[in-house]
């Protein structure tokens, strides 16, 4: 009966609205655990949880890779007196503890990201995107160090191209 005193229409913008504002429960839910899960990430590599260190690991993150000036950008937004000295301690201690990664591209500035299974990086020589690509390297590493006799302890594998958004 209740049916029948509602219209399609309206009945169509309820269940709309019914399953957006859930919607927006589940975002706040997951961005919670995210930040529950930051929280584990950085005491497990015995780093002091602080509001700019979450948040340099929410950005990174959403973004992937940045440096410190785009970090610094994003971060007055949300604390407006923060110094970029203060980033600069937070990335070095971060890194330190292995939490993060520093990326050298050549001919630019590094960029940072969450550390992750050993990768390669593309990086767009038109608009300077980066992505990562997981490359088996074992028998490239097995060349390099039977050609060198060097005991290899880290490798920085770097390609530089056009991104398909530059081609187009």
């Amino acid at each position: 009966m209740l049916l029948k005193t509602f219209s399609v229409k309206r009945l169509v913008q309820f269940v709309k609205l019914f399953l957006w504002h859930n919607l927006l429960k589940c975002e706040k839910i997951l961005h919670k655990r995210e930040k529950m899960d930051y929280i584990a990430a950085l005491q497990n590599h015995s780093l002091k949880v602080t509001p700019q260190r979450l948040e340099i690991v929410d950005l990174l993150y959403k973004h992937g890779h940045m440096n410190v000036d785009d970090l610094y950008k994003f971060m007055q937004q949300k604390f407006p007196s923060l110094s970029l000295a203060t980033i600069y301690k937070n990335i070095h201690k971060m890194c330190e503890t292995l939490f993060l990664s520093e990326v050298k591209i050549p001919n630019q500035k590094s960029v940072y990201e969450l550390t992750k299974e050993q990768h390669a990086h593309v990086v767009c020589t038109k608009c300077n995107a980066i992505v990562d690509v997981n490359l088996n390297t074992t028998s490239l590493l097995d060349e390099v160090t039977q050609k060198s006799h060097y005991h290899i302890e880290e490798t920085a594998i770097v390609f530089n191209g056009i991104c398909p958004n530059c081609i187009n």
